[in-house]
């Protein structure tokens, strides 16, 4: 089952989720692009060495900077509390229904035992509560999408439930609106 939701992940957020890294480009000057793409590599690599080097720390800080980077996108400024639930959710839910196959990944992805047990216990109760929090924003607002969204963290296994929660709450919506504003 592993396998299947590796192969999935990959195949979800290499195709889309690349899709959606490279309209980062149309928001930078056509001059500046080399550099930009420089330095984007690098921090690549970077996090990459990190991981490789010290995962019990690099995978909790890009989770987190992943939260921060999805709950900054994803929701108006103008609605903080949502922004915070997003973010959370999106990192955090895909453990509320699944501690086990989490718990398996983050071990496969260097995690000590000592420390998985209780990161996959704060993703789940935070995941919760977050998609609890998004579920009832979602309803209120008739948006669809915030459910289908958030539905697809908590049912689906770990990283299939990632990768489509990803598309549809980050990643098409990101594409779609940079799309927008450059004319496209």
């Amino acid at each position: 089952m592993l396998t299947v939701q590796l192969a999935f992940a990959a195949l979800a957020v290499g195709v889309v989720g690349m899709a959606h890294g490279a309209s980062d480009l149309a928001i930078v000057e056509h001059r500046r692009r080399p550099a930009f793409l420089m330095l984007y590599v690098s921090a690549l690599l970077v996090c990459l060495m990190w991981w490789i080097v010290d995962p019990a720390i690099a995978l909790p800080a890009f989770l987190l900077a992943s939260a921060v980077h999805f709950g900054l996108e994803d929701a108006p400024a103008s609605r903080p509390f949502e922004r915070i639930a997003r973010g959370i959710s999106l990192v955090a839910t895909p453990a509320t229904l699944h501690a086990a196959s989490l718990a398996r990944i983050l071990d496969l992805a260097g995690i000590r035992e000592s420390g998985a047990p209780a990161m996959v216990s704060i993703l789940a109760v935070a995941g919760g509560v977050a998609a609890a929090c998004l579920v009832i924003i979602g309803a209120a607002r008739h948006d669809r999408r915030l459910l289908v969204g958030t539905a697809a963290l908590l049912i689906l296994p770990p990283l299939v439930g990632f990768s489509v929660g990803f598309l549809v709450l980050h990643a098409v919506p990101q594409t779609k609106s940079v799309e927008i504003s450059c004319g496209a």
